[in-house]
């Protein structure tokens, strides 16, 4: 018998609805930047795909996929609000969010080469990207780099995870492209149009994860 798909549902067709509307609106609102609910309207885009996740996947996985979107939403309030604090908040927030998406996808982890390979020119070029940017600004990108070893440690979880949808290593790779250009931006020099790629592949990315948890098998290592 063939699985339900999950967009047959009214309720889900609803809830990725909102989350294309409230995308949309929020990339098209980058140039008015600051306004009133701005941190609102960002992360609402998130919480969307976390009530997604919350009501279709179930057992251990699903809880801690839900916990992730949770506190990437928090990081993007954070990043948001405009407070002394809130940049180091909103990346604290993102480290927790990757060490729950970390404990998902590291189970049943197979070592094929297609799997190390692909692994591993992630893993090179992220750490050269971020030796080239210490290297231009200095120990300020200290936080940045330890951040850098989580999201890293992300993508080579979702990419080794036998059990994993290969959608899910797309999505860290999106992410870890979301983040770079975070990066150039605090250590180089920030880009005027930069705003709308970081955003366009952060919520493509996290989109593309809940997609792929769909589709994975993790319920299997729990049987």
């Amino acid at each position: 018998m063939k699985p339900a798909d999950p967009f047959d549902s009214n309720r889900n067709k609803l809830l990725a609805g909102m989350f294309l509307v409230f995308s949309f609106g929020y990339l098209l609102s980058l140039p008015f930047r600051p306004y009133p609910l701005i941190f609102i309207v960002k992360s609402i885009p998130i919480f969307c795909l976390a009530a997604f996740v919350f009501l279709n996947i179930e057992g251990k996985a699903g809880k801690l996929v839900f916990i992730a979107l949770i506190f990437s939403a928090i990081g993007d309030i954070s990043l948001a609000i405009e407070h002394p604090v809130a940049g180091i908040t909103g990346i604290l927030a993102f480290m927790v969010a990757h060490i729950f998406y970390i404990s998902v996808f590291i189970k049943e982890r197979e070592y094929t080469r297609l799997r190390i390979l692909a692994v591993a020119i992630v893993t090179i070029l992220t750490v050269a990207y971020g030796g080239f940017l210490v290297a231009s600004a200095g120990w300020k990108m200290l936080l940045a780099m330890i951040y850098l070893v989580i999201i890293v440690t992300m993508a080579v979880s979702a990419g080794l995870g036998r059990l994993n949808h290969p959608s899910i290593f797309a999505g860290a790779v999106l992410f870890i492209i979301s983040d770079s250009i975070i990066g150039y931006n605090m250590a180089i020099e920030r880009h005027p149009h930069s705003s709308y790629w970081i955003m366009v592949t952060y919520y493509s990315a996290q989109a593309i994860i809940v997609y792929g948890a769909l589709r994975s098998r993790w319920n299997e290592s729990d049987q």
